[in-house]
C-alpha cells in the first residue's frame, strides 16, 4: 500500500483516458450527465467510478454498432441511474464528507501558503475564514450538487443554473467584503508564517494520506 497514490485518482485518470475515445459527442456527454446525476447522491465515489467504467464500455460498443448509449442501456438514463441509487450503497455521506474536508483542507494550505509571500506582518483574518468557507459551500458543495442533480435534465437553461448561483455567491461576496472590508479584515492571528503554513502543510499532508489510505482499502473492496 502506497500512501502518496491516490487510488480514486488513478482509476477516474483512467476514465478520463477511455473516455476520451467515445466518438459519438452525445454518447460522451450521456455518459458524464449520468456520472454527475449519480455523484448527487450518496453513493459510494469509488463506486461511482467503477459504474463510469462500465458505462464508457458500454458507450464504446455502442459507437461500434453506431446506436446511442441510450440504445445499448434499454431504459433512459435517468430511470437506469435510479436503479443504480435503488440498489447501491447508501451509506457513503461521511466518504463524501471526508473527500470534500481533504479538498478543503488542501486549498487552505495552499492560500496560507500564498499569503505569506503577499502580507507582512503575517496575520490570519476573519477574511480569511470567509474564503475557505465559501470555497468548501460555493464549490466544492453546494454549486457541485445543484450541477450534477439537474445534468441530466433536458432544459440547457437549467443545467447552467449552478454557473449562476456560484457568479452570484462570489459577487455578494464581493459586494459585502467591500462594504464590511475593515471588519472582516480584522486580524484574528499575528503570527511567524513559517509556523502557520509549516502547521497547514503538515495538516494538508496528513489528511491527504489519510485518504489515500482510504480510498486503497476501496479499491480492494470493489476489485476483489
Amino acid at each position: 500500500m502506497n500512501p502518496f497514490r491516490n487510488e480514486l485518482k488513478r482509476l477516474e485518470k483512467e476514465n478520463n483516458d477511455m473516455a476520451a475515445d467515445i466518438e459519438c459527442r452525445d454518447n460522451y456527454v450521456a455518459v458524464q450527465n449520468m456520472v454527475r446525476y449519480l455523484s448527487s447522491f450518496s453513493l459510494s465515489l469509488f463506486q461511482i467510478q467503477v459504474i463510469r467504467k462500465d458505462l464508457i464500455g458500454m458507450a464504446l460498443e455502442a459507437d461500434k454498432e453506431g446506436l446511442a448509449l441510450q440504445d445499448k442501456l434499454g431504459v433512459a438514463p435517468k430511470e437506469f441511474c435510479n436503479d443504480i441509487i435503488q440498489s447501491g450503497e447508501s451509506n457513503a455521506r461521511s466518504e463524501h464528507l471526508l473527500n470534500a474536508a481533504v479538498n478543503t483542507i488542501q486549498f487552505a494550505a495552499i492560500w496560507l501558503f500564498i499569503k505569506y509571500f503577499i502580507f507582512s506582518p503575517y496575520t490570519i483574518a476573519w477574511s480569511d475564514l470567509l474564503s475557505v468557507f465559501l470555497y468548501y459551500m460555493g464549490c466544492n458543495f453546494l454549486a457541485s450538487y445543484i450541477r450534477n442533480r439537474l445534468s441530466i435534465a433536458s432544459n440547457p437553461i437549467v443545467r447552467c443554473l449552478p454557473y449562476l448561483f456560484v457568479f452570484f455567491m462570489f459577487l455578494s461576496a464581493y459586494m459585502l467584503s467591500i462594504r464590511f472590508y475593515a471588519p472582516i479584515n480584522r486580524p484574528i492571528i499575528i503570527a511567524d508564517g513559517w509556523i502557520v503554513i509549516s502547521i497547514a502543510a503538515v495538516a494538508a499532508a496528513a489528511a491527504t494520506m489519510l485518504s489515500n489510505i482510504y480510498w486503497h482499502r476501496c479499491s480492494r473492496k470493489y476489485t476483489c
